[in-house]
């Protein structure tokens, strides 16, 4: 069985090839196409690949509100094998950074 991200990577490329004009996300009272989303995602995967601490295994964390790039943050982490932490944008920033920590040390394993 293939792992969660290469899943989700593969099922999304495959929608942006079949079927690029199709809905793929509701935010907002705003509709996104697979190809729309799929230039966030990919604009993402740059900046993610630009990031140092990425290269050395750190998590990502994802501010989880209802918006297009907290969606295709999370695409974009798994279409690259990242870990990503959703955090509650109302979090004291401190607390989210222990929150991060935590799973830096745990490798991600918060199960």
């Amino acid at each position: 069985m293939q792992p969660a991200e290469s899943r989700i990577k593969n099922s999304f490329a495959r929608y942006v090839q079949e079927t690029p004009a199709a809905p793929a996300l509701w935010v907002q009272g705003v509709s996104y196409s697979y190809r729309e989303l799929s230039v966030v995602v990919d604009r993402l995967r740059v900046a993610l690949r630009q990031q140092k601490a990425l290269a050395m295994g750190a998590p990502v964390a994802v501010f989880a509100a209802r918006s297009l790039t907290a969606y295709a943050a999370v695409l974009a982490c798994a279409a690259e094998g990242l870990t990503w932490v959703p955090l509650n944008p109302a979090f004291p920033r401190d607390a989210g950074s222990a929150y991060v920590a935590v799973v830096r040390r745990t490798g991600g394993n918060c199960g």
